[in-house]
């Protein structure tokens, strides 16, 4: 028997965070990728142990050649992978463990950075995205399912490779070394099918899996164990499965495979129907101009459509400006600093990756004058009273959580002022005082307007100041609105009603014209996140713009195919 046991100095630091944990068993031809994937990641609040079955094919070896960047290994006889990963759990002194086995490995250095993002979110188990190798080739990307049901695990299972486990319940319900393959996923069925632990899905990439392992060269002896886990934890799927003598893998093909082109092609077809179904539904006659510029092509439709949208909507609701033409209410305060406001309505501890960093990068960035509140479904009532009308549009579908945004929005700046700010825009720079400008937004000068009936006077996702004139004309709108219609009329309804406030009220005009335009293009990063680090002045791009509109839709990555480090990636260095 062999024992190493050496400490890195961080090994000491109190919090820490994540222990890695390495299962080896004469490894010798594909540990060293697993190990140089773990100790080249650029994050510091982490240890690296090993467990090593007392290889006796040169793996000790490998070993001791990085035993100055390993925290603690040991090597010694055990009684199969699940002994060892027991072994490892009591070990470790991380909050959360991750087991990286030998012949798997990280798919990029900046994997703990980003998964560091979700550890104060008090989950118990997060599960990222996998990458399943065959032969060193890309065969699946495995995404993180976003809930926990029966059905998943009958299905399928997590990726222990990609998940994030408190050390704390690794210890209280430490793995079934009576199985050879499967107890990691009887775990999981344990602690959260069963006794309904805390989990959440994060949209990072976090490991590239080799499929040539032990659980994949011997399937026959893992559908056994599966089926006596299945018998044990969950007798009436058991019964299911033998019944119709269907296996895991055939439930899922009865499930997934047979409908999934023909869902998507229908789901498209029927959103383009239901716009313009909605546009003669509210507009009547004027819908039917709607539709007709929706299907013209070109500019020209796009005028087509505007118009009759704007005559339908200054026609019936050009009264409320009319009749806040001599506005005398007065926002009230809410505290002694300027308000700045983010929503998420799932509330912070649920955000994805982008919306994390976006929310780091504004509070790094707020001045001592300026107070940051995060809205969400849990606390908006605590800050406006909205009509029951369109909280029962909401719960009944009839609007979306988009809209819904919209409309809490215009209604916080009324109360109170301050600056919306989206949930997805970087801040690069140390905001400025904002306190006594009557309108903020985005304003930017760009040839092609007509796509969007804003033209970029404006923009959503950045809007904020004291202008009454606008914010309550804007509220009042869509309450009118909401109250009359039972379908919002266009997705970008808000833009709409903005410019019938611009077309209605001079004052709002004079304010929305006299605000200057942007100096840089804060769309223009998001577009260029994917490129290669070095081919981008990235200090020149942050100077220049203050605020940045990211998307989380879009899949950013830190690392180019040729494994340079991108824009993305050089965000997620600095972060903090």
């Amino acid at each position: 028997m062999r024992k190493r046991n050496l400490i890195r100095p961080h090994s000491y630091k109190k919090n820490m965070k994540i222990s890695v944990i390495t299962i080896s068993y004469n490894a010798v031809t594909c540990i060293e990728p697993t190990i140089m994937s773990v100790i080249n990641q650029r994050y510091n609040s982490f240890e690296y142990i090993i467990v090593d079955g007392a290889s006796n094919d040169g793996t000790l070896d490998v070993l001791k050649k990085y035993d100055q960047y390993i925290t603690r290994w040991i090597s010694e006889p055990d009684s199969g992978i699940y002994n060892a990963m027991n072994k490892a759990v009591k070990m470790a002194k991380g909050e959360y463990c991750i087991f990286m086995n030998a012949g798997d490995r990280f798919a990029n250095p900046l994997v703990l950075k980003q998964v560091s993002l979700f550890l104060n979110d008090g989950f118990d188990y997060l599960c990222g995205n996998e990458i399943s190798l065959k032969s060193g080739k890309v065969i699946d990307y495995v995404y993180a399912p976003t809930c926990i049901t029966k059905d998943l695990f009958v299905n399928r299972s997590l990726s222990h490779q990609a998940s994030f486990i408190k050390r704390e319940l690794l210890l209280s319900n430490p793995y079934d070394e009576k199985l050879k393959l499967v107890s990691d996923w009887k775990f999981c069925i344990e602690i959260l099918l069963l006794q309904h632990k805390k989990y959440r899905s994060i949209d990072v990439d976090v490991c590239k899996f080799n499929h040539d392992g032990a659980t994949f060269t011997q399937k026959e002896l893992g559908k056994k164990e599966r089926m006596k886990v299945l018998e044990e934890l969950l007798p009436n799927e058991y019964n299911q499965i033998k019944k119709h003598k269907q296996t895991y893998i055939d439930i899922i093909a009865e499930h997934c495979m047979e409908s999934f082109e023909w869902a998507n092609i229908y789901n498209v077809a029927a959103k383009k129907f239901t716009t313009m179904f909605t546009y003669i539904q509210v507009m009547g006659f004027l819908g039917l101009l709607a539709v007709l510029g929706k299907m013209i092509p070109g500019v020209l439709g796009l005028k087509i459509k505007h118009k009759a949208i704007l005559s339908f909507l200054k026609k019936k609701y050009g009264y409320v400006v009319n009749n806040n033409a001599n506005i005398v209410d007065k926002q009230v305060s809410i505290g002694d600093k300027f308000p700045i406001w983010v929503c998420w309505w799932q509330g912070e501890n649920m955000m994805p990756l982008v919306p994390k960093i976006c929310l780091a990068s504004l509070r790094k960035n707020l001045l001592p004058n300026q107070q940051l509140y995060i809205i969400s479904a849990d606390n908006y009532k605590k800050y406006v009273e909205l009509p029951e009308y369109i909280i029962s549009m909401l719960e009944e579908g009839r609007i979306s959580l988009t809209n819904f945004s919209d409309i809490l929005r215009f209604s916080l700046l009324t109360k109170y002022g301050g600056l919306w700010i989206d949930s997805t825009c970087l801040v690069s720079q140390k905001m400025n005082d904002l306190s006594h400008m009557p309108f903020i937004t985005s304003k930017q000068k760009i040839s092609n307007v007509a796509q969007y009936v804003s033209a970029y006077r404006w923009a959503s996702y950045l809007i904020g100041g004291n202008s009454l004139c606008i914010f309550q004309n804007m509220r009042d709108l869509f309450f009118a609105y909401c109250k009359n219609e039972k379908k919002i009329l266009d997705y970008l309804l808000l833009d709409y009603l903005l410019e019938v406030i611009y077309e209605l009220c001079p004052e709002a005009k004079s304010i929305i014209d006299e605000f200057p335009y942007d100096k840089g293009n804060m769309l223009k990063l998001a577009g260029c996140l994917n490129e290669n680090l070095k081919d981008k002045d990235f200090s020149s791009m942050l100077e220049n713009v203050p605020i940045h509109k990211l998307s989380w839709k879009i899949k950013y990555f830190p690392y180019d195919k040729e494994g340079h480090l991108t824009i993305f990636g050089k965000l997620l260095e600095i972060i903090q």
